[in-house]
This record gives structure tokens, C-alpha cells and sequence, in this order.
């Protein structure tokens, strides 16, 4: 069962509708009509659709009942309320996501003593960005005798004459303006909002890119269940030059100011003005057009440390694939929603069919070796490549 019929959650169930092994599949929302719109693009008759409030833990459990595993694709706000939910159906639980607000991940890893004695399992943080980069730094982690630091940079931009957003705007906005959590020096730290600017060379046809400092997942969860002495990790996205902008002159506070005699917070203006993610006709029909035109990304994660003694830095490459390619497969997703909902339904299908034995409450990077080897091992295979690069550094 998967709730939330968005960006990610569609690329979920478009990847389950397609397992040779499926059942059942139920779809949630509060949006019917949407879903059943997308549904009717699956035309699959394991598949069907449900109206529900996330919020309603209740409703939630009774529709989650004898379900292998319920997927929460939204926003992190519901994790806590669909996870009690989860618990209370007695199955199998799964996030993209824990933050904003990243408080979130402490709530969900104090269930891990009952989710263990229940023998369930709950994974946070599942999709791209978290999800496969915890994978690969987990990997390269092994790797080595001590990590001493996991850098994570990402980047991504749409080539199109029209601003269009590919993730939830509020998620998104809420990402750009929160102060970043990094790990350094064996310890936590907040930084300003794109602080630590830095030029990054991706591999071409990216190449040289701004990135600085971003509040995500990965500096919260790798530094907890990584150890081997680790004393660094950061996470940086491609800045966002409007988003800067709309910080630097207040109007992502959410400090309510009056305007004509009402008050309104300026974040809250900026969320509902900000496009929302295209539907299925929408996203072709601009295609179509020659508005979008294109797009490119990349996942970067650098993972250093020493190995019997030698000092060893390995980078890892994740090529996101173009948007273009994506909607002849999936014309509903984009080159983001694809990345997050593709690196989750892996997951979910790992999960589902008990290929996953551990219990309790876990991030990516603590599944076992061979769940993680078999999952970067099924990435290629759905458009998702992977490049790699060891250096000695003694020798750099």
C-alpha cells in the first residue's frame, strides 16, 4: 500500500504495477480524483485507489491491515502519524524521507526497541537523495578500516523556457531556508543556509558547479550508524540563485507581517504562489512544445578514510537519467520524481517479498551487504548508472 499519489509515490507504483509477483497494490490519497487519473493510466486490475486523511491514524491502520508493507510518499510532516499507523496494522514500514523537520528521525529511532520485538521492520529516508547516496557511502564505507569523512553532493536543472518545480514546493522551500546540520569534527553543527559555497566538478556534461550547504537527511542519519571513527559528513546541493534571493529579503520567513490589514507569513505566499508539480498531460503536453527541453543531474559521494594503513578516497557517481528519456517510460515523472520514487520501489520490492531481514527501525545504510549489493546491481537496470573512482591519496 502506498499513500500519497505525487511526483515520487506515482513513480513508486508505476515501478510496483509492473512486477511480474504483485498482489495487491492500494493507492491512498486525499486527491481521488488525481489518483484514479493516474490509476487509470496503470490499467491494472491488481491496482486500486482509496480516499484517505494521512492524518488519521486510524483510518490509515484499518486500511493498511493485512497489506506486506505500507509506503508513506509524503510529505515528512505525516511520518510519525503513518508509522503509529503502520505499527498498529502490524506491518512493514517505509519513508523517502524524514525531515523538515529532521527532529522527525530522534521520534522515529525511539520505536526501534518495539519494532524489533514485533519483528517489523521500518526504513526512513529511502529514496534518492536520501536513499541511494546512504546506500553508496555505506558501500564505500566497508570498504575501509576507519571513514574519516562522506561528502554528498548533489545537482540537478531542468532545461526549460517555464519555471516548473518537479518536487513538492513546501518541501522543498522549507530544505532551502532551514539552517543545514552538518558533522564535523565528531560533532553536530548547524551552519548558515548556503553557507560553505564551493565550486564542484561533476562529470561532464554537468562539469563546474556552485553548491553549498543543505539541510537534509544524510548528516543526520550516516554519522549514527556508519561508525569506524568517522569525523565528517556534509551534504551540498546546487544553489538555487532564487531561492537566495527570496532569503536574503525576508520572504521565507515565517514571520507574519500585515499586509492591507491582514497577516499573512511571506513563506506561506511564496508556497502557494510556487508551481506545482505538472500531472501526466501537463508534463507531455510541455514536452511536446519544446518548453522543456531537457535536463541533467548527478549524485556525487565521496568517501575517505584508510584501508591497512593507506589513505584512500573513493567517489562515487550517480547520472541521473534525462527527463525526456524518463517520460516516454513514465510520462507522469520527472527527472527528480524519478531518482527519489525509483531508489524507494527497489527498496519496497526488497521489503515486500522478505528479501530484507533486519528489524526494528533503520536507515538505508544499515540494511545488509548483500541487500545494498543487489540494490546498486538493480539501479542500471532502470536507467540509473553508476561511475566509479578509488585514488590512494598518498599518491594524488
Amino acid at each position: 500500500m502506498v499513500i500519497g499519489g505525487g511526483a515520487a509515490g506515482q513513480v513508486i507504483c508505476t515501478h510496483l504495477s509492473r512486477a511480474p509477483d504483485l498482489d495487491v497494490l492500494k493507492i491512498a490519497d486525499l486527491d481521488l480524483k488525481k489518483v484514479k487519473t493516474y490509476a487509470g493510466w496503470l490499467n491494472n486490475e491488481k491496482v486500486s485507489v482509496q480516499k484517505l486523511n494521512a492524518s488519521n491514524e486510524g483510518a490509515v491502520a484499518k486500511l493498511a491491515r493485512g497489506m506486506d508493507l505500507l509506503v508513506n510518499a509524503l510529505e515528512p510532516t505525516y511520518n510519525l502519524t503513518i508509522m503509529k499507523a503502520a505499527f498498529r496494522a502490524k506491518t512493514k514500514y517505509q519513508d523517502l524521507a524524514f525531515g523538515p523537520p529532521y527532529e522527525t528521525l530522534g521520534k522515529e529511532l525511539k520505536q526501534d526497541a518495539k519494532w524489533k520485538k514485533a519483528g517489523l521492520t521500518a526504513i526512513t529516508g529511502t529514496g534518492n537523495s536520501p536513499g541511494i547516496t546512504n546506500i553508496l557511502a555505506s558501500v564505500g564505507a566497508d570498504e575501509l578500516d576507519v571513514v574519516e569523512g562522506i561528502k554528498i553532493v548533489v545537482f540537478s536543472k531542468m532545461n526549460s523556457t517555464q519555471l516548473i518545480s518537479t518536487w513538492s514546493p513546501a518541501t522543498m522551500i522549507e530544505d532551502m531556508m532551514g539552517e543545514p546540520t552538518i558533522y564535523e569534527n565528531a560533532h553536530f553543527k548547524v551552519v548558515p543556509p548556503f553557507g560553505g559555497e564551493e565550486i564542484y566538478n561533476f562529470p561532464e556534461p554537468i562539469g563546474p558547479q556552485n553548491v553549498s550547504y543543505h539541510a537534509h537527511e544524510e548528516p543526520h542519519t550516516l554519522p549514527r550508524f556508519i561508525g569506524k571513527g568517522i569525523r565528517y559528513v556534509g551534504f551540498k546541493y546546487g544553489v538555487n540563485p532564487l531561492m537566495e534571493d527570496l532569503l536574503r529579503i525576508g520572504l521565507l520567513s515565517k514571520k507574519p507581517v500585515r499586509v492591507k490589514g491582514a497577516k499573512v507569513a511571506p513563506i506561506d505566499v511564496v508556497i502557494s504562489c510556487y508551481p506545482k508539480p505538472l500531472g501526466i498531460e501537463e508534463l507531455r503536453a510541455k514536452i511536446e512544445a519544446g518548453i522543456v527541453r531537457g535536463s541533467i543531474g548527478c549524485d556525487a559521494v565521496e568517501v575517505w578514510g584508510k584501508n591497512e594503513g593507506r589513505a584512500i578516497r573513493q567517489t562515487y557517481f550517480v547520472r541521473w537519467p534525462d527527463i525526456k528519456e524518463v517520460n516516454r517510460n513514465m510520462p507522469h515523472a520527472t527527472h527528480t520524481s524519478y531518482m527519489a520514487g525509483t531508489g524507494a520501489a527497489i527498496l519496497t520490492e526488497a521489503l515486500a517479498r522478505g528479501q530484507i531481514e533486519m528489524k526494528g527501525v533503520i536507515a538505508p545504510e544499515c540494511l545488509e551487504r548483500r541487500v545494498r549489493e543487489d540494490f546498486l546491481a538493480e539501479l542500471p537496470r532502470r536507467q540509473i548508472d553508476i561511475e566509479r573512482s578509488r585514488a590512494d591519496e598518498q599518491n594524488r
